[in-house]
């Protein structure tokens, strides 16, 4: 029997018998503003706060205090969790030399230190920025997020940007290499003042998941999905 993760965000378990496989790499795809990082975030959280699991955010693209202040305005207090020693963000804003070698090091002991069972990178897109080439990016994906975070008991989120009206989720194969791809969507309406988001799971291994796109909601509360409702655009 596969080991659920219940990610704590709401509805979404249901689409994926429980919660994502325990130790797996998900891709989570899309656009800008279609809610990746309170996704991820609430991941982190609930397991923290409900299932007492440690949990790392590495950030290429944000730093800790505007995270901080960002995730505050859905009820989730980080800072709190960081004292707790439940929680470590990294600002790897900066860059760090060899940035595959250093990279590595760094998530690597802070992920040890903390015990982490639950891990997110945001973004592999800016990450690729400083390698060298697609097959640095492969081997970074490969060897520190697929084997070595399996081998340490850590389920991975791996956020990844699509530009607008464009479809490629990366450079390097992430879409192949993770166990699934979840992508969030964002539907305007020309015509009407509303705007329609929709989660689509693409693939999930070691569990069975619904196909179909399903809309959701952010709220003060964060994502809500209605796993019942049908996506009318």
């Amino acid at each position: 029997m596969v080991t659920r993760k219940p990610t704590g965000v709401s509805g979404f378990d249901e689409l994926i018998q429980g919660g994502l496989p325990a130790t797996s790499l998900t891709l989570l795809a899309g656009a800008p503003g279609t809610a990746k990082t309170t996704f991820s975030s609430q991941f982190l959280y609930y397991g923290a706060t409900d299932h007492k699991e440690p949990g790392v955010y590495v950030s290429f693209s944000e730093d800790r205090a505007s995270y901080l202040l960002a995730m505050r305005q859905f009820g989730m207090d980080f800072e709190n969790l960081e004292k707790k020693k439940m929680f470590k963000f990294l600002d790897m804003l900066t860059p760090r030399g060899s940035i595959v070698r250093e990279t590595t090091n760094i998530i690597l002991k802070e992920v040890e230190s903390l015990k982490a069972k639950r891990l997110v990178v945001d973004s592999f897109n800016a990450l690729s920025i400083g390698l060298r080439d697609p097959a640095s990016a492969r081997i970074f994906l490969h060897f520190v997020l697929v084997k070595i975070m399996r081998a340490l008991g850590t389920t991975t989120i791996l956020i990844s940007e699509i530009p607008a009206g464009e479809l490629k989720t990366g450079m390097a194969g992430e879409a192949f290499l993770a166990d699934g791809l979840v992508i969030l969507h964002y539907f305007p309406k020309t015509l009407d003042p509303s705007s329609v988001r929709a989660v689509e799971i693409r693939k999930m291994r070691m569990t069975k998941h619904t196909e179909r796109m399903v809309p959701f909601e952010i709220g003060p509360n964060g994502i809500k999905i209605q796993p019942q409702a049908e996506l009318i655009l």
